[in-house]
């Protein structure tokens, strides 16, 4: 809905299993109506956040975020190091 409305929506998926939406429900051509849907007027970028290098990004990419929305389990980005005191204190804001 965001970016609906005008949001530059960075979506971030995992290099290698990618959005389950992808795949989901009716398709037409090789694209899921359900991903059309999802990921509209959305820039998606892969990043293994669970490697340092994917982490660092992600931190860098948040300097320049007014929100980071995520759905992780609890603990999740803490165990990879980009947990919200890391995020707080690349962007403040």
């Amino acid at each position: 809905a965001l970016a609906d409305c005008g949001a530059d929506v960075i979506k971030i998926e995992h290099p290698r299993n990618g959005d389950g939406m992808r795949h989901h429900g009716l398709t037409k051509g090789d694209v899921a109506l359900w991903w059309k849907m999802v990921s509209r007027n959305k820039r998606t970028v892969a990043i293994d956040l669970s490697q340092p290098d994917g982490a660092d990004l992600l931190l860098r990419l948040a300097e320049h975020a007014d929100v980071v929305i995520e759905n992780f389990r609890p603990g999740r980005l803490e165990a990879w190091g980009i947990g919200p005191e890391q995020l707080h204190a690349r962007n403040p804001g």
